[in-house]
């Protein structure tokens, strides 16, 4: 549902593979320079800190979605 809210597209399925592992807390391997980028988001909002609750997670992946480059410049 928040990639629908904020991109107005399903994720692909690269993008819900890490996202649902970011939100169970698994730790996840980056391999292109894509998912890098993911990593880079969402570790500066913390959403790689397994500590955190399922509710904080959420609001940071939403915060990852709108500030990507497919957010931004809806493409």
């Amino acid at each position: 549902e928040l990639f629908w809210a904020a991109l107005s597209r399903p994720p692909t399925a690269e993008e819900r593979r890490v996202a649902l592992a970011m939100l169970q807390g698994t730790r996840v391997a980056f391999e292109s320079a894509e998912q890098q980028a993911w990593a880079g988001l969402a570790g500066q909002t913390g959403l790689l800190n397994t500590q955190r609750d399922r509710f904080a997670r959420l609001q940071d992946l939403a915060w990852a979605l709108i500030n990507s480059p497919s957010f931004l410049f809806n493409r």
